[in-house]
């Protein structure tokens, strides 16, 4: 390996390279003040599509955190786009908010939560 790079061997001996960034990122956003200046200018674009378990996607508003849930009206809860035709009760639509905010439990809570009888059947709906 040159000075500087890491050399990554694994599966029968296949070098594992990253692929080359795309020729728009060369010279862009290296260290820490690039991305500064990327979040700064607005230029900063997303590298992925937002994640299904991330609870703004579900929930349709942006939430951050489970005070973001905690603060959405029963209403709210019943009208959120994500969740329309599911049957889940505002209180579990609550409760499925809350858990997706939880990073490394979201899985394991959200199984919990769905292996209800009374929830099972909402496995169903199309949304």
């Amino acid at each position: 390996a040159d000075r500087g790079e890491f050399t990554v061997t694994g599966f029968g001996g296949k070098d594992l390279r990253p692929p080359p960034p795309p020729p728009e990122a060369k010279g862009k956003g290296r260290g820490i003040l690039g991305a500064l200046g990327s979040i700064f200018s607005g230029t900063s674009k997303l590298r992925s599509e937002p994640s299904p378990a991330d609870p703004s996607v579900v929930a349709g508003v942006p939430i951050s955190s489970e005070d973001d849930v905690l603060h959405l009206s029963t209403e709210e809860l019943r009208a959120l786009p994500g969740l329309q035709g599911s049957g889940l009760q505002p209180r579990d639509a609550e409760l499925l908010l809350s858990y997706l905010t939880v990073p490394y439990l979201r899985i394991a809570l959200v199984l919990d939560l769905m292996a209800d009888p009374t929830r099972v059947a909402c496995l169903a709906a199309p949304s």
